[in-house]
């Protein structure tokens, strides 16, 4: 990837290289549903209820994080 933004392939290089993060991206998000999907295939009931919840209180736990961080300016 170009350096400088001035180098003539700086807008080319750019776009190369966001384009390979995306598909990297959205590589991982292939693998991590085929993981999630594996690992809940063999899980009981009650372990995708707990597993449900505790997710849930983690969302949960962030969003009262995000509340308590004060607005910039």
């Amino acid at each position: 990837m170009s350096v400088a933004p001035k180098d003539p392939d700086y807008s080319l290089d750019t776009e190369r290289a966001a384009q390979a993060a995306a598909e990297t991206a959205a590589e991982i998000i292939r693998l991590l549903s085929e993981m999630r999907s594996a690992i809940n295939s063999i899980m009981t009931a009650e372990q995708i209820a707990t597993l449900e919840r505790l997710i849930e209180e983690r969302r949960q736990a962030i969003e009262q994080a995000k509340q308590q961080v004060p607005e910039p300016g």
